[in-house]
């Protein structure tokens, strides 16, 4: 069944006739007749009493025509729906630190692309804290972050596994005898990063006393220092693993530090925004 015959019987019924109706939708009276015939036929049963010149609607007729008004007035309303909304959110801005800029974002973006034309996407790169304050002071709508308790709604992504970087040429065979002998005679450049103190944490459960040599924040910095050969460090095996200037072993017992998507609290669940937050977060865990 389709609309345009529901249209024709509506037309017919306001008109009173089939040569108004005709001329009303500039089509033939025969073509108005088939119509009205095929529709009859589908339902099965006569719709109209035809008298000469003069027809009524027959109890199916009138039976019909109830169901037949909802749905021209459903497809009428259909047909007047402005789906632009102006609160829909043309733009998504993302934070990231660098590893996951490099390494994840990439493909992640794309595939959004493909699947959602509509949604432009803005990256900006920032520091851990920065990222935090992007989210907590609405900068960003969601970001990518180390910490899943700063107040914030953080859905755990990605377990970064943490390894020993080394200049090149240093070799060794790491098991859990040598852990304590390798980290004293070795100086150690700490990260000053919030997962600092799960590195801390690894040497107080392994009655490791590490021979620090300095605390650093900025991971390239640190990188740089392994490769002239002033220590080595604990990181990211996600960032560390692009530089070939540097060697890193996994840990006998692998630990690592999570990585969270973090957005502000939603007010509304079922909001265009949040939806898009989860839709993002689904299309980069396919890709992972």
């Amino acid at each position: 069944m389709s609309i345009v015959k529901y249209e024709i019987f509506e037309s017919v019924i306001k008109t009173g006739s089939f040569t108004k109706t005709a001329e009303k939708l500039s089509r033939t009276q025969s073509a108005i007749s088939h119509a009205i015939s095929s529709l009859e036929n589908e339902l099965g049963v006569s719709l109209f009493l035809r008298d000469g010149r003069k027809i009524s609607l027959t109890p199916h007729g009138i039976k019909a025509y109830t169901y037949i008004c909802k749905i021209l007035e459903i497809n009428r309303k259909l047909i007047k729906t402005n789906f632009i909304d102006e609160s829909f959110p043309k733009i998504l801005k993302i934070g990231v630190f660098t590893s996951i800029k490099k390494h994840i974002l990439p493909p992640v973006v794309k595939e959004f692309n493909r699947l959602y034309p509509f949604i432009e996407i803005i990256i900006l790169e920032g520091t851990y804290d920065e990222i935090q304050e992007w989210i907590i002071n609405k900068v960003i709508d969601f970001g990518f972050t180390i910490n899943g308790d700063f107040g914030c709604e953080s859905i755990p992504f990605l377990e970064d596994e943490l390894v020993i970087a080394t200049p090149s040429n240093l070799r060794f065979c790491l098991d859990d005898d040598s852990l304590n002998n390798f980290f004293n005679q070795n100086k150690i450049i700490m990260p000053a990063a919030p997962y600092k103190h799960q590195v801390e944490m690894f040497f107080h459960e392994n009655n490791i006393v590490p021979n620090i040599h300095s605390y650093i924040s900025d991971c390239n910095t640190i990188v740089k220092m392994i490769s002239l050969g002033i220590g080595i460090s604990i990181g990211s095996k996600l960032f560390l693993k692009s530089f070939d200037n540097i060697k890193i072993y996994e840990f006998p017992v692998r630990f690592y530090r999570n990585i969270y998507i973090s957005h502000e609290n939603p007010t509304d669940s079922k909001s265009v925004e949040e939806c898009y937050i989860q839709e993002f977060i689904k299309t980069a865990r396919s890709l992972i």
